[in-house]
């Protein structure tokens, strides 16, 4: 992140449906969030990330999509 900030992550499944929603504090620099794919179906999701920056503004990275299988 480049400035300090909110990490606004969704997960979505394959119907467009939210099936993760995840918010998190970062102060600015590379963050990582792990997520725990333990209890997601097999199958293909979608992933937006939104970052909120304290002093205002804020950045929408690429949609990304990944798999899982179990």
């Amino acid at each position: 992140m480049s400035q300090g900030g909110t990490a606004n992550i969704s997960i979505y499944n394959e119907a467009g449906d939210l099936a993760a929603g995840i918010s998190e504090i970062e102060s600015a620099g590379v963050q990582q969030v792990p997520l725990d794919l333990t209890y997601y179906r097999r199958g293909i999701y979608l992933c937006r990330v939104v970052l909120s920056f304290d002093a205002g503004g804020g950045q929408t990275l690429a949609l990304f999509k990944f798999m899982v299988r179990h």
